[in-house]
């Protein structure tokens, strides 16, 4: 029964023993907490805490109370700088097992009081609570340095690693699943007419300086469709990258993901979007590497 116990022990630490604390998860950090920077530095507290012409509309903030800095300091300004100098430390890389919950308590606070949040500020929210267990584990000065031995030899720092990865790639692998299966209901994203109508969209389309370039590829019926199916294809293929663990599929996919993900930025112009993928594909592809 011994040799049997032992024997699972070993299988397991073999699985387990990867390398998770190392320069890509600061990369996945730091674009996370970039993509809520800029938000925060480029939009007013009108904008993002406010609606309505004269700004009647307020945010409520009883949801929350107790972990909220926003009801907690009851000051936008003050709060939106203290925010603002926390993501500038956790993009810089100081002591990520330290920094790693106050990296969620901005973005939670930020989630649930700003009136204008986005899909990238939901991910955001998730995936920085997501990492608080990694990086409670991971004893380097900054996440840009190279893994110490203590945290590298250590089986429950790997272990709760481990394990808290497998849930960050399942929640990212549903989101790209939702993304692709969620558009087959529409039926514009059945019929192939989808990108069609979003690069012509009012608020949302393509720029005026580059929708000149394209104009003739949007009246062709071949290249829309192939193009609006090819983005569900895509999506269905990222997902699908839960499963592969050939470390050159999941870097072609991790490249592939951003190229996507730049176009959106391109057409339409979701800047703190981008990141907020970029930080969560380098989670779901390229930070978990063999030793």
């Amino acid at each position: 029964m011994r040799i049997v116990s032992d024997s699972v022990i070993s299988k397991f630490e073999s699985l387990i023993d990867l390398n998770y604390w190392n320069k890509m998860l600061g990369v996945a950090r730091s674009s996370l907490a970039l993509s809520l920077l800029l938000t925060l530095l480029f939009n007013t507290n009108e904008v993002l805490f406010t609606t309505g012409i004269n700004n009647e509309v307020l945010p409520s903030l009883d949801k929350y109370p107790f972990l909220n800095l926003y009801a907690l300091i009851e000051n936008f300004t003050t709060v939106k700088v203290l925010s603002i100098i926390i993501l500038m430390i956790v993009i810089l890389g100081i002591y990520p097992r330290y920094t790693c919950v106050f990296h969620w308590w901005v973005t939670f606070s930020f989630f649930n009081t700003s009136l204008i949040i986005d899909g990238g500020d939901q991910i955001n929210n998730i995936l920085t609570l997501l990492l608080i267990p990694v990086c409670l584990t991971d004893q380097r000065r900054s996440h840009w340095s190279s893994p110490k031995s203590d945290a590298d030899s250590s089986f429950y720092a790997k272990t709760i690693a481990f394990f808290s990865f497998i849930i960050i790639e399942l929640q990212i692998a549903f989101l790209y699943f939702q993304a692709s299966v969620g558009k087959f209901k529409v039926p514009e994203w059945g019929n192939g007419t989808a990108v069609y109508y979003w690069f012509r969209h009012q608020s949302y389309g393509m720029n005026d300086t580059l929708y000149p370039l394209v104009i003739s590829l949007l009246k062709n019926p071949f290249i829309i469709a192939y193009t609006t199916w090819g983005v569900l294809l895509f999506e269905l293929f990222l997902c699908s990258c839960i499963f592969f663990k050939n470390t050159k599929i999941r870097k072609t996919a991790w490249y592939l993901g951003i190229l996507f993900h730049f176009g959106i930025i391109v057409i339409h112009g979701l800047f703190s979007f981008f990141f907020a993928m970029l930080g969560a594909l380098t989670l779901y592809l390229a930070v978990k590497k063999a030793k």
